[in-house]
């Protein structure tokens, strides 16, 4: 392993204020016949940070006869330096008469006393009505729209995350549909520059303070039209030389959902990255894209790359490069709606933070773009009896 010394830092005052709270983002508590479905995002920095804040999600959507609008967020935060990252997100818009869509948010918050370098868990359980175009419908599943993880006082490198929807539970009799929320995290840093290492007050200071917000799609549909597929990969990476820096494909890897057609839309419903050893990060991918597939079925390459270094970091002198492995896994799902309509949406911006010595629960971290997409015309119309049965709450 070689490391880099780093330039010797002022460490910066905690502010005595009340910390500001990120806002939960918000979204129609109305079931609909239209959603975005989040395909993920890859972000780089720079050069490498701890994890101060990091997230992307995709936001409400409102459709008209043709016409879909959708917001993309982003959310980024540098540790002690100012730093512009680069991101990119994907989603795919549907429509689908007769299926019904819910987008929701649910926020967990990690206090941890002494627990740096260990894993720590939240489970949430979620439970919402089962009403409109989502009520009767033969197969319900839950995907991921996104998430934001943010923290709450000094930063910590990232060492693993492990996030996954639980298989949905419908109550008949009450109307509900239940599921869990869980995020499992290993967080730790004993570098110079964390406040974590040489607190101000003296003492050592190993408490895990961080926030998450999980953004979900729950989906009701006719039966076996979701399908999914867990896949699992890994990578190592030296830093021996510059021809060693990680590339995304290494971190790619291809697969195929069977029993649905080749234009299914694509999401993810759970993702982990383990990393051998605590790292700053310069690069982070989590998403799924779409593939030519010789088989039947939808294919699809993921992505869950956790890049330590750059060319760039390479050059900089208060940089730590360190050799290391990961190993991933995702659930991947595929969505094979009767009568859907979809267009596609990829959105690239940047985002700059100025570090100061705070938090980055500010909306200051968060850019937000809207995107109008054009929906195709069906090949055949919609049968009539379609229409009448999605207003009943289902095609039954």
């Amino acid at each position: 392993m070689r490391t880099r010394m780093l330039i010797a830092m002022s460490l910066l005052a905690s502010a005595c204020a009340e910390m500001p709270q990120a806002e939960l983002p918000r979204f129609d508590a109305s079931p609909s016949e239209s959603a975005a479905v989040w395909r993920g995002f890859r972000h780089d920095w720079g050069y490498n940070h701890r994890v101060n804040r990091l997230g992307n999600w995709v936001g409400p959507v409102a459709c008209d006869a043709d016409t879909c609008e959708v917001e993309v967020a982003h959310a980024a935060a540098s540790g002690l330096g100012t730093d512009s990252g680069a991101w990119r997100a994907s989603a795919t818009v549907i429509d689908a008469p007769g299926s019904g869509f819910l987008p929701g948010a649910t926020a967990l918050t990690f206090h941890e006393a002494r627990a740096e370098g260990r894993l720590v868990e939240r489970i949430e359980q979620v439970t919402v009505p089962l009403t409109g175009v989502l009520a009767g419908q033969e197969q319900y599943q839950v995907l991921l729209q996104g998430y934001d993880l943010m923290a709450l006082e000094d930063a910590d490198m990232f060492r693993s995350m492990d996030l996954a929807l639980g298989e949905p539970v419908v109550d008949a009799e009450g109307g509900t549909l239940s599921f869990e929320v869980r995020l499992a995290l290993e967080l730790d840093c004993d570098r110079l520059e964390c406040d974590g290492t040489w607190h101000l007050s003296g003492k050592l200071e190993t408490d895990v303070d961080y926030a998450a917000h999980v953004m979900w799609l729950v989906v009701g549909t006719d039966a076996d039209a979701v399908q999914c597929a867990a896949q699992s990969g890994g990578y190592t990476w030296s830093d021996a030389s510059l021809a060693d820096e990680l590339q995304a494909k290494d971190a790619t890897a291809h697969g195929v959902i069977p029993d649905v057609g080749e234009q299914a839309v694509l999401g993810l419903q759970a993702l982990s990255m383990r990393l051998s050893s605590d790292s700053h990060v310069v690069s982070w991918v989590t998403e799924v894209q779409p593939t030519a597939s010789s088989v039947h079925g939808a294919g699809y390459a993921l992505t869950l790359m956790f890049k330590q270094w750059s060319a760039a970091t390479w050059e900089r002198n208060n940089s730590y490069t360190t050799e290391g492995e990961a190993w991933t896994e995702a659930t991947v799902c595929a969505l094979d709606l009767p009568y859907a309509r979809t267009a596609e949406v990829d959105v690239e911006g940047e985002v700059f933070w100025k570090a100061n010595g705070g938090v980055a629960l500010s909306d200051d971290a968060v850019v937000r773009e809207v995107r109008s997409v054009a929906l195709p015309v069906l090949p055949t119309p919609v049968p009539s009896l379609l229409s009448a049965g999605s207003s009943a709450g289902g095609r039954r």
